[in-house]
C-alpha cells in the first residue's frame, strides 16, 4: 500500500466518531472504513453480472438518475490524483465517483427519479441502493488513483485533495452531518463531498470488483412502494435498513409531487381549469418547431442554460405560466388575443438567453431583443415585434417603468411567478404576491396565493427535468410523469386526483410515447 493511502485510512479512523449518525442510521459496522455508491436497483444487477463497477464512460446500458446539466456541468473535468505511480491527472468520467456520505440530496433525488423516469418493463430502475464500499480493501490492492473533494464537485467552489494535511482542514462535521430538513443549500453540497477513483488497467479492463461491496442496502419504505418484484431472484443479497423520515432525504420521494398535483385542484377552484393547463402543455410540445429554435442551444453561455436560475427550466415555466394566465384571464372576462399571448410566449422564450451570469444585470433584455429581431421580423408585424422586444427590452430593468402592454406586464408577472424556484411566496427572495400586475392576479389575494403555492411546488418538480435536445417536450413528459406517478403510488381512486387525471388522459401528442411516461 502506498504511504498516501495508509495516511488516508489512518485519517479516516481518526475521524470516526463524526459518522455515528450515518453508522446508526445503516446499522453499520463502526470499525468499518467505508464510501457509497447511489445507483438503482437495475444497474447493481448489471454490475454483479459484470463483475465490477465501471467508470461513466466506460459503463453502457445503465440507468442514469443524474440530471443532464449536473453531468454536462462535469464534462472535461480533470482531477488531480494520487496512485501507485505518484501524481496523475485525470479526467473525471474516466473515475468512480463515491459519496462520503450517502444522505445528501442527489440521494433524494435519485430516490424521486428512480419511480417518475422508472424505465418501462424494468421494475428493478425503481428501487434505489447504497452500495456500502469497503475502502480498506480497495486501497490494498494499489490498483486504483483516488482524490478527495470538500462538496460535491458539480458545485461551485469544489477541489480536491490529494496531501493528508489538505484533505484533514475539511469540514469533515459538515460533511458526515445528517440533515433534518430537506431543501438544498450549502449543507448538502458538502454532504455530497466525493471520494473519486480510477480503476488501473488490468488485464484490458478497468473497473470497482464486486468484491469491494461490503453490503447493498436499500430504504425499507422505498421497496414498500414497488410492486410485482421478487428480491429473492436476486445475485446478491439486500440489507433492509430504517429510518424516520425526518432525515432530511429519506422523506417521502414523491413529496413534492403530491403537493403539486394537489395545487392543481386549488388552482381549479381558482379559475384555471384543467384546459388551461392542458392546452398550455400542448402548445408547449411545439413551440420550439413553431420558432424555428433549439432552446438549449440557443443560450449565449451554455453554463446558463444548465443552470437552475436562469437556465432552460426556468425560461421553459415561465412561458407555461404565460400559457395559463392568458388563458384564464380570458375565461375571468379580461381580455388577453391570441396575438397577445404569442408575443409573450416568445418574448419569454428569449427573455435570459443572452445572459453572461446569474447575478442582477440590466443588458440581457437588450442584448436579446438586438439579437432576435431579425428571426421575429420574418414571422410577425413591425407593430407585432416591437411589442414582443419591448417587454423583453423592459423585464431586465430594476427600476419598474409605467407600461401598460398587456404583453410586457404577462411577461414580467410570469417571470415573476417563478421566483417560486428560490423561496416560498411572499418571503425573502420569493415572489412577492403585491406586485403583480395582471388583474386576474391582482384582483384576488387568495387566488394568487394558490398560482404562487402551486409555481413553488412546480419549481421543485421540474428543478431537476433532463432538459436536453427538445427541452420543453422534456418539461411536458417530465409533468405527466409526475402526475401519473403520484396517481399510482398513492394507490388511491382516481377521484383523489381529478385534475391530474384530466391534463394526463387529455395532453395531445403523448399517445405516441406513452410507453416512455407510464
Amino acid at each position: 500500500m502506498i504511504e498516501q493511502s495508509a495516511d488516508l485510512l489512518s485519517f479516516i479512523e481518526l475521524i470516526r466518531d463524526k459518522k455515528v449518525g450515518i453508522n446508526s442510521i445503516l446499522s453499520a459496522n463502526p470499525e468499518g472504513n467505508y464510501v457509497y455508491y447511489i445507483a438503482p436497483l437495475s444497474n447493481v444487477i448489471r454490475i454483479y453480472q459484470s463483475g465490477g463497477i465501471l467508470p461513466r464512460n466506460l459503463a453502457k446500458d445503465y440507468v442514469d438518475l443524474s440530471g443532464h446539466g449536473v453531468q454536462k456541468s462535469r464534462d472535461d473535468k480533470k482531477l488531480k490524483m494520487v496512485g501507485r505511480k505518484g501524481i496523475r491527472w485525470n479526467e473525471l468520467h474516466n473515475c468512480v465517483n463515491f459519496f462520503l456520505n450517502p444522505f445528501n440530496f442527489t440521494y433524494y433525488q435519485f430516490r424521486r427519479n428512480a419511480l417518475v423516469r422508472a424505465q418501462s418493463g424494468d421494475p428493478w430502475s425503481q428501487v434505489v441502493c447504497i452500495l456500502e464500499i469497503d475502502v480498506r480493501k480497495m486501497l490494498e490492492t494499489d490498483l486504483y488513483y483516488w482524490c478527495i473533494s470538500n462538496k460535491n464537485l458539480a458545485s461551485s467552489g469544489s477541489r480536491v485533495e490529494v496531501e493528508c494535511q489538505r484533505y484533514a482542514m475539511l469540514d469533515w462535521d459538515k460533511i458526515y452531518s445528517i440533515g433534518s430538513c430537506r431543501e438544498k443549500g450549502d449543507l448538502n453540497d458538502f454532504r455530497a463531498a466525493e471520494w473519486i477513483v480510477r480503476p488501473v488497467e488490468v488485464n484490458g479492463e478497468r473497473r470497482i470488483h464486486c468484491s469491494c461491496i461490503n453490503r447493498v442496502l436499500v430504504l425499507d419504505r422505498d421497496i414498500f412502494l414497488v410492486r410485482n418484484i421478487n428480491f429473492t431472484e436476486l445475485p446478491f443479497q439486500i440489507t433492509q435498513y430504517k429510518a424516520g423520515s425526518e432525515t432530511q432525504v429519506l422523506c417521502d420521494p414523491l413529496d413534492y409531487d403530491k403537493k403539486f398535483s394537489k395545487s392543481l385542484d386549488d388552482l381549479n377552484r381558482a379559475g384555471i381549469s384543467p384546459l388551461c393547463i392542458i392546452q398550455a402543455l400542448q402548445r408547449l410540445l411545439v413551440i420550439e418547431a413553431e420558432i424555428n429554435l433549439k432552446l438549449t442551444d440557443s443560450f449565449d453561455d451554455s453554463t446558463i442554460a444548465r443552470s437552475s436560475i436562469h437556465g432552460a427550466g426556468h425560461i421553459v415555466r415561465v412561458m407555461f405560466w404565460v400559457l395559463v394566465l392568458s388563458t384564464a384571464s380570458n375565461a375571468s372576462g379580461v381580455t388577453i388575443t391570441d396575438e397577445e399571448t404569442t408575443l409573450t410566449l416568445y418574448a419569454a422564450f428569449i427573455h435570459d438567453l443572452c445572459r453572461v451570469n446569474n447575478e442582477i444585470e440590466t443588458r440581457h433584455g437588450e442584448d436579446a431583443a438586438r439579437k432576435y429581431e431579425p428571426i421575429f421580423s420574418k414571422m410577425l408585424s413591425k407593430e407585432a415585434v416591437k411589442r414582443c422586444l419591448n417587454a423583453v427590452r423592459l423585464h431586465d430593468q430594476i427600476q419598474e417603468p409605467y407600461d401598460s402592454d398587456c404583453v410586457w406586464r404577462l411577461l414580467k408577472d410570469a417571470d415573476a411567478i417563478d421566483r417560486g424556484r428560490f423561496r416560498a411566496p411572499d418571503t425573502p427572495g420569493g415572489c412577492e404576491s403585491g406586485l403583480l400586475r395582471i388583474p386576474f392576479l391582482k384582483n384576488l389575494q387568495w387566488r394568487r396565493e394558490k398560482i404562487l403555492w402551486s409555481a413553488y411546488w412546480l419549481a421543485r418538480v421540474t428543478k431537476y427535468t433532463e432538459y436536453k435536445d427538445a427541452a420543453c417536450e422534456n418539461f411536458v413528459f417530465d409533468v405527466l410523469r409526475s402526475l401519473n406517478m403520484v396517481m399510482e403510488y398513492e394507490g388511491k381512486t382516481s377521484s383523489s386526483h381529478p385534475m391530474a387525471k384530466e391534463i394526463c388522459l387529455n395532453v395531445a401528442g403523448v399517445r405516441s410515447k406513452q410507453t416512455e411516461l407510464f
